[in-house]
């Protein structure tokens, strides 16, 4: 009974699906291009959705880098183009329309359109060949000011006509960073012309400088202040301050790096001593080493050292100032076997027949006293040129770098130095922005065209032969820390060494010049060995840097 039912249901079942397969083949035939349709459509339109991000990566990407690098609509346009067609090769899905690329400049505001077309697979069966994906990005320009100090090589390799491309260059970068600056007071350069010290010159005193009224009237303390007119430079009370680079006894602007242990403001002068020596006895004696060394400097010594106050930013002033020379000491007589009075017993005519006894300054014990030994001109290996702090004139950076000349010793990391004193916004000049502000850049450009070396006799470092430092490592060292702290700090920094026919830099030294920029692999180094490409090699700098002022 029960196999007879289950057969009854299935004949059913069969007689029904016999009845009504027409029907359903006729209903999937209808549908099925619907359904076709309908998946189609959606892969189509996924794979447009896949063209508008790519669109909107190139095009984020292309308006960022063209704002960053130019400034009028049309330097942007050109930009945007180079970049998308860089940026969205043809190998891909969407087709970018070229003519559609469109900027549009308002105020601060880039705005930056596009469009792409997407070749259809399925929804052509339906008529619709392709799909228009558009994609509109806007890019505010925040305009930010730009510091930079040129740091250059002044030394006595320079000559012949190599001094005459560094100068080239030089005004060729302040002519480039003014004429692209929307506003001038946005840019502030500063320059560091260097050799064995930097000459700080009249700043140093408290006044800005002007060698020429110096030079026809004398100091009379009436120029312009400068700061809060504060001097960082002691200038003894025997020794004047000059603009003649060959003056025998003045001092023409440059200083010896500070050492801060020992270092006592109370300490006199010892005279004739240009500054070097430095008392704190009582009576301003200069009979040892000790009581000589006031402002740290100890002439009995051979390992002062000014370290670390010439590989930071955290001392000041004072300094004391550079005379070339180095230490002799001397027998001082403590007391006189007697009193020479030179009275004649007799006279003839006026004039003593003989005398009373004879006069002989003969001292009965002796001390060791130092004295300063000038060699030669005291001012040799002084650069002739003097710091620019950063200002925003380029007329005033043309008259400075046009007095470089070539002289003295490679000291590049004292350069380095002071080029980072420059952008500082601490004392001794002020002028830079805070090392965190971030409405401002901050860059510094190393250039030097030979080996570090010192000098057998003085430098920034004071008498050779009193002091440590005295290998072109210990150099090199202190400019690889003082370039750490640059970048530590956010500044941006190129090194360029100028390997030309006179001179030969090995690849220790190039190397170290790599590792104090930016990053060395990416353009922040380079080699030269011409005039002309260390010309061109400036430019590219400057331009480099202008677009860096404008980027956010």
């Amino acid at each position: 009974m029960l196999i007879d039912i289950r057969k009854k249901k299935c004949e059913a079942l069969y007689s029904y699906l016999r009845n009504t397969g027409g029907a359903i083949a006729v209903a999937f035939a209808v549908m099925a291009p619907v359904l076709m349709g309908s998946m189609g459509m959606a892969l189509d339109l996924g794979q447009s959705y896949l063209v508008k991000q790519r669109l909107a990566g190139a095009l984020d990407a292309a308006a960022l880098a063209a704002t960053a690098g130019g400034t009028t609509e049309d330097e942007i346009q050109d930009r945007v183009d180079d970049f998308m067609a860089a940026n969205y090769p043809d190998n891909k899905i969407g087709d970018l329309i070229i003519e559609s690329v469109d900027v549009t400049v308002d105020g601060d505001d880039v705005t930056v359109e596009a469009l792409a077309n997407y070749d259809t697979s399925f929804m052509r069966l339906l008529g619709v060949d392709f799909i228009e994906v558009a994609e509109t990005v806007t890019v505010h320009r925040a305009i930010k000011g730009l510091e930079a100090v040129l740091v250059l090589d002044n030394t006595g390799s320079m000559g012949d006509t190599n001094i005459a491309h560094l100068k080239t260059a030089s005004n060729n970068f302040v002519q480039i960073l003014f004429d692209r600056a929307q506003d001038p007071n946005d840019i502030k350069i500063g320059l560091v012309p260097y050799s064995s010290s930097v000459r700080v010159g009249f700043y140093g005193l408290g006044y800005y400088p002007d060698d020429v009224e110096f030079a026809a009237n004398g100091w009379d303390g009436s120029y312009t202040q400068y700061g809060d007119g504060t001097p960082f430079v002691t200038l003894p009370d025997d020794v004047d301050y000059t603009t003649n680079h060959g003056d025998n006894n003045n001092w023409y602007g440059c200083v010896v790096e500070h050492i801060d242990s020992g270092y006592d403001d109370a300490a006199t002068h010892v005279p004739g001593s240009y500054g070097q020596l430095w008392s704190t006895a009582a009576d301003g004696a200069c009979t040892s080493g000790v009581n000589c060394s006031g402002h740290g400097w100890n002439p009995s010594s051979n390992s002062n050292d000014p370290d670390p106050d010439d590989t930071n930013d955290d001392y000041p002033g004072p300094w004391d100032i550079y005379m070339y020379g180095d230490v002799d000491t001397q027998n001082v007589c403590t007391a006189y076997e007697e009193q020479c009075e030179n009275v004649c017993t007799r006279y003839r005519r006026g004039s003593c027949r003989n005398w009373e006894y004879q006069c002989n300054d003969v001292c009965t014990n002796y001390e060791t006293g130092y004295v300063w030994d000038l060699n030669g001109d005291p001012n040799t290996n002084c650069p002739y040129a003097y710091v620019q702090p950063l200002i925003s004139s380029d007329q005033a950076l043309y008259n400075i770098i046009d007095t470089m000349d070539d002289h003295g010793y490679t000291y590049s990391n004292i350069g380095m130095l002071w080029g980072m004193r420059l952008l500082s916004p601490d004392a001794p000049f002020g002028e830079g922005s805070a090392w965190d502000d971030t409405n401002w850049n901050k860059a510094i450009i190393m250039m030097t065209d030979g080996e570090m070396f010192i000098n057998n006799t003085y430098s920034a470092y004071w008498d050779t032969d009193r002091t440590s430092v005295d290998t072109s490592g210990e150099l090199e060292d202190r400019f690889l820390e003082v370039c750490d702290f640059l970048k530590q700090n956010g500044v941006v920094v190129y090194t360029v060494t100028f390997d030309h026919a006179t001179t030969n830099i090995g690849n220790a030294t190039k190397q170290i010049y790599k590792d104090c920029a930016t990053q060395p692999w990416q353009d922040y180094y380079a080699d030269v060995s011409t005039g002309d490409e260390l010309n061109t090699l400036f430019q590219e700098i400057a331009a480099a840097l202008s677009r860096l002022h404008i980027s956010n």
